[in-house]
């Protein structure tokens, strides 16, 4: 059986309703007792691990060695121990880490609090008058109190009624204590030694507590103000590792891109060698490229065909088809088959163009297949082709007047299109600016395009309300940022959605490519021209 180490970690919080249940050095015994016993049936328990101050945190480390720990531990999610639950959650390393960071900073933090000079003498006051206000009874005590010595903080307690008040010396606290049942405005007051670091309540060593040990009070009255300072400090620290990780996994993927690079050499480089040794063994003539147009059959009512289908099951289809032509050297599908629909066949064998050729429009499945007879320069013309068709969609995708926009639906769809684009422009024109809008008639719905994702994102709030008596709806469109495109060689996943930019600009971006080719077939002919004429002169020399 398989060792596998979980480490598991559980929050441990008490039941409003349960009292008198204090964390000191024998509860912690009893707590770690109870989460080996607890938890004893998922694996071997090999440690429990507790912060170094269980008051300020209320979590506990468990770390369990066996088959499944993790998934027995998970279980027990939620389960009662005698008036707490125990909230289970698997803790990975980053998390671990995390965890790590947050204590140290926490317990500077206290520890500044701690050592704080001007909470070292202090009293409690209560029995005044309830009804005042906070300035009001600050005001008031502050009176009262200032004989015994320099007043340096007071915080007003409404909820508890009570007020404590610290001293710059020790003998202003002892002062006050002596106008303890003195009155205030017509109130009897009481007066109490407020538990501090430096006198009635000095701090343990790490981990330990002790019975009638009471938090300082300077803790409980800036709790909120640390939790603000922690929730500050781990957002930063966060975008600090989420930056590292990043920096990391770009090293990771030009790590991977370059072996990539260096795998398809060494396949090319075996490709031309097995080339070379077919020709030589077939005879001259006996190799064929076969180009292959993957199209959808033309009966629209036959699913199945996706161009975000994997590479893998297309070549795997491909080769069964065109088996019987010849032997198979190789089978190239574009990396995007998004934006380009041919594959490439390389075989050779007697009679393998012709038999290739029988096979045109025949069935594979749910689509035909296309079979033309592909020369070299026909080879070179889809390179060229399909290197501007991919260059096109780039300086699209780079264009930053398309990285945020939404999709508006349910608009009066009778408008005439200008009408369309200009009421929507200004419904939208508060939530910043817009920078491209694209009515789609035959879909009824137009795209809004903003320059900052704030913009998009006040857009998004205007969704269910009314444009010209018409309930609109709107919706995130799939931009180059938000929907990046594939890499060279990766596979399609579920969820991927082609840019709606590139669906908007598509057959502008096939006329450039069309006006392209066409001047660069003129240009290659011309070359091709001049370099027969040039062989037929030397020949005739």
């Amino acid at each position: 059986m398989d060792t596998h180490l979980s480490i598991v970690r559980l929050l441990l919080r008490m039941k409003p309703s349960i009292r008198g249940y204090r964390f000191n050095k024998d509860t912690e015994n009893e707590m770690r007792i109870k989460l080996v016993n607890h938890f004893k049936s998922c694996g071997h328990v090999s440690r429990v691990d507790f912060p170094t101050e269980l008051l300020l945190d209320s979590r506990a480390f468990v770390t369990i060695f066996g088959d499944g720990a993790k998934e027995k531990a998970l279980q027990l999610n939620g389960s009662d121990m005698g008036g707490w639950n125990a909230l289970v959650k698997f803790a990975p390393e980053e998390e671990d880490e995390e965890y790590q960071a947050e204590s140290e900073y926490k317990q500077f933090v206290i520890n500044e609090l701690l050592n704080d000079k001007r909470f070292r003498f202090g009293i409690c006051v209560v029995g005044y008058d309830p009804s005042l206000l906070e300035d009001e009874v600050e005001e008031a005590l502050t009176a009262h109190f200032s004989s015994c010595g320099v007043i340096i903080h007071v915080d007003v307690d409404l909820l508890d009624k009570m007020t404590s008040i610290y001293f710059s010396e020790e003998e202003g606290e002892a002062s006050a204590m002596n106008l303890d049942g003195s009155e205030v405005d017509g109130f009897k007051i009481n007066t109490m030694l407020v538990p501090t670091t430096a006198r009635s309540n000095p701090p343990r060593p790490p981990g330990e507590t002790h019975c009638g040990y009471c938090a300082p009070a300077q803790m409980l009255e800036f709790a909120d103000e640390i939790q603000e300072k922690m929730d500050f400090y781990m957002t930063e620290w966060r975008l600090n590792a989420m930056t590292k990780k990043l920096s990391a996994l770009k090293k990771q993927r030009a790590r991977a891109l370059k072996k990539q690079k260096a795998r398809a050499l060494k396949k090319q480089k075996a490709w031309a060698l097995m080339t070379q040794k077919a020709r030589a063994k077939e005879g001259e003539g006996n190799r064929s490229i076969v180009s292959l147009l993957l199209r959808k059959n033309s009966i629209t009512s036959v699913p199945g065909f996706s161009h975000g289908r994997p590479t893998d099951e297309i070549k795997s289809e491909l080769i069964n088809h065109f088996k019987s032509c010849g032997d198979l050297i190789s089978v190239e599908v574009p990396t995007d088959p998004i934006l380009e629909s041919r594959a490439f066949v390389n075989y050779h064998g007697h009679l393998a163009k012709e038999r290739a050729l029988q096979l045109n429009g025949s069935d594979i499945g749910n689509w035909k297949a296309l079979v033309k007879f592909a020369p070299r320069e026909e080879d070179l013309d889809y390179q060229v082709s399909l290197r501007y068709h991919r260059s096109l969609y780039s300086d699209l995708a780079n264009d930053k007047r398309f990285w945020y926009g939404i999709a508006v639906l349910g608009y009066d769809t009778s408008l005439p299109e200008d009408q369309v684009k200009s009421i929507l422009t200004e419904h939208f024109s508060s939530c910043g600016l817009i920078t491209h809008v694209f009515v789609c008639t035959p879909d009824e719905c137009t795209n809004i395009y903003f320059s900052k994702k704030e913009d998009e994102a006040s857009a998004m709030d205007l969704n269910g309300s009314k444009v010209g008596g018409f309930k609109i709806t709107t919706m995130l469109l799939a931009t180059a940022i938000s929907n990046p495109r594939l890499a060279p060689g990766d596979e399609p996943t579920v969820g991927y959605s082609i840019p709606a930019p590139f669906l908007e600009f598509a057959r502008e971006i096939n006329k450039k490519r069309d006006d392209y080719m066409t001047e660069w077939r003129v240009k290659a002919r011309r070359e091709r021209v001049i370099k027969a004429r040039r062989e037929q002169a030397f020949k005739a020399s």
